[in-house]
């Protein structure tokens, strides 16, 4: 294999990582802050169990779930005080087995927030790498670098269509893995949680955070493309002077 053509290879795998850590890290950071909202428990939670009951009547939706909308909301902003880490008390309707539960969801929420500290610094080395492999590269320096990028895009489309059509599967997998105990598996009959958070909560808030996550996404990538033809003229200029 040739230098160029080496190079070439190397900048298409840097690209491929840089645009999957910073989806990482966006995706991370979005999650933490969907858990963190109000809205997520009250207006949103109701709205969830609406279309579960198929019933927009408020007084089914708060039999259903055990609240009435006043209370909700108040249980709602005490479960956000929680996530955000503004208070350790958590809602006295919630039974023992819950309030571990949201315990361990908040220590799961603070390892996303870190990740995503950690990948997005990732992506803007991944961005410096490819600025010096992309000087030993004489032509189609941009092509390695699209055609990783693209790629890396396709896989992050292929892994979300793959979730949406295997989403319970994917959602019970995904807790049997990040949870060391069995208190995330609820009873209706005994557990609030389950009755204000039906599944479809959980898509919508989904796509709530990653419609986020790619808007911060594109913002970052813009910075890294800065990064990136920043670096190039540098090392350009010094292996001018050499």
């Amino acid at each position: 294999m040739r230098k160029g053509q080496k190079a070439g290879l190397i900048m298409g795998m840097e690209a491929f990582f840089l645009l999957l850590t910073l989806l990482l890290g966006t995706v991370s950071h979005a999650i933490c802050l969907e858990a963190e909202r109000p809205e997520l428990y009250a207006s949103m939670s109701r709205s969830a169990v609406s279309a579960f009951l198929g019933s927009d009547h408020p007084a089914d939706i708060s039999a259903y779930i055990g609240l009435d909308e006043a209370e909700q909301g108040v249980v709602a902003e005490r479960l956000a005080a929680f996530m955000q880490g503004k208070s350790e008390q958590l809602p006295e309707q919630l039974n023992e087995r819950e309030q571990v539960h949201m315990q361990d969801v908040r220590t799961l929420m603070g390892r996303l927030n870190r990740l995503s500290r950690v990948m997005i610094p990732i992506s803007a080395f991944l961005a410096i790498a490819l600025a010096w492999f992309s000087v030993k590269r004489e032509k189609n320096i941009y092509r390695p670098i699209l055609i990783g990028l693209l790629a890396s895009f396709l896989f992050g489309i292929l892994a979300s269509i793959f979730a949406a059509i295997h989403f319970d599967s994917v959602f019970y997998r995904l807790h049997e893995l990040l949870f060391t105990n069995d208190y995330w598996l609820m009873d209706p009959r005994r557990d609030i949680l389950i009755r204000m958070m039906p599944e479809t909560l959980f898509v919508t808030a989904g796509v709530h955070a990653l419609k986020r996550a790619l808007v911060e996404a594109a913002g970052i990538l813009v910075l890294l493309s800065a990064i990136f033809f920043y670096m190039r003229r540098l090392i350009l200029r010094w292996m001018d002077k050499r």
